[in-house]
């Protein structure tokens, strides 16, 4: 924040920068009579060195004690104050801007801290968890049907080779048994054959004998 002594301080402090560095006579700056009929060479390197020596006694820049809209040297000697009086009314301007803006950016500072604090503090909504009976309840009948289809395709193909075997037992005349108890009698009529005892051979007794 800056601060600037009362109107008659400021005033005599104005004063005495001017005089110092245009060298002219304090007391007709203090009478508010214009700066080009008491300042010598008043040109723009003067107004500059004005500008300076308050910079250096208030902490006021040059650029915040310029005028905003000037563009050209001529420009800026237009629009610079022409007396004393006028200069203390703009060094007053100017710092009720500077601290206005300043106070401004305090205030969103805090503003800002304080939201950033408050979405700190603010609980964070936990993580989803995922539902296992959900999901556990979904499986179930997936599990059921894939077993059902898988049972279906079973007796489907069991269903099928049992027709096939039917109907090739049919072809070679076989009685329409069931292809292992014919297999069972066909072994034992084998085992019977290879069992069964060979018959002797009598010779008989040639005629000649």
């Amino acid at each position: 924040m800056i601060t600037l002594p009362e109107r008659p301080e400021l005033r005599a402090a104005l004063a005495k920068i001017i005089a110092e560095v245009c060298r002219c006579d304090e007391k007709d700056l203090l009478k508010d009579t214009p700066f080009n009929e008491i300042i010598e060479h008043y040109d723009s390197l003067a107004m500059l060195e004005i500008l300076l020596g308050i910079e250096a006694k208030f902490d006021i820049t040059t650029d915040d004690m310029l005028p905003p809209e000037y563009r050209t040297q001529e420009e800026v000697a237009e629009l610079f104050p022409k007396t004393l009086e006028e200069l203390v009314d703009h060094t007053y301007n100017v710092a009720a801007r500077l601290n206005k803006e300043e106070q401004e950016k305090s205030v969103a500072a805090e503003d800002a801290a304080s939201t950033t604090e408050s979405a700190e503090l603010t609980p964070q909504a936990p993580a989803a968890v995922p539902d296992l009976t959900t999901e556990k309840s979904e499986a179930a009948p997936r599990k059921t049907a894939k077993k059902a289809a898988k049972k279906a395709a079973k007796k489907a193909a069991k269903k099928v080779a049992k027709k096939a075997t039917k109907a090739v037992v049919e072809t070679d005349g076989a009685a329409p048994e069931k292809p292992k108890r014919a297999r069972k009698a066909a072994k034992k009529a084998a085992d019977s054959t290879a069992n069964a005892p060979k018959r002797r051979t009598t010779k008989t007794p040639s005629s000649n004998s």
